[in-house]
């Protein structure tokens, strides 16, 4: 997670891990989600529940982790920086990838 946070370099985005959960009633009833919280350029306080950190326990295998941020404005989207050389370490490719498919990802990971 250390290297996702340092790649967006912005303290409003906020990194969690999922949890993984049986159903949603056992996060309406027993878990409490982790708040957003975080003052916009008006001076708003955004204060909400994540349920986006959330997902069902057969995909538990994933280890995933969630990069999250709250807008809400009216705004269709929202566009962020990220450094890819501190996001990306390694890159690994299926030995059974056809070789145009191997060159590709060469040429592109070497681009700067």
């Amino acid at each position: 997670m250390g290297s996702l946070k340092r790649s967006l370099g912005n303290g409003d985005i906020k990194i969690n891990k999922v949890r993984y959960i049986n159903s949603f009633k056992d996060v309406i009833d027993e878990i409490e989600p982790p708040f957003y919280f975080r003052e916009d350029k008006s001076g708003l306080h955004i204060n909400k529940r994540l349920q986006q950190v959330y997902k069902f326990i057969p995909y538990s295998y994933e280890c995933e982790v969630r990069a999250l941020y709250v807008d809400i404005s009216k705004e269709p989207g929202k566009a962020f920086s990220i450094d890819i050389n501190e996001l990306i370490h390694e890159v690994y490719v299926s030995p059974f990838a056809s070789g145009w498919f191997v060159d590709l990802v060469k040429r592109v990971s070497l681009e700067k």
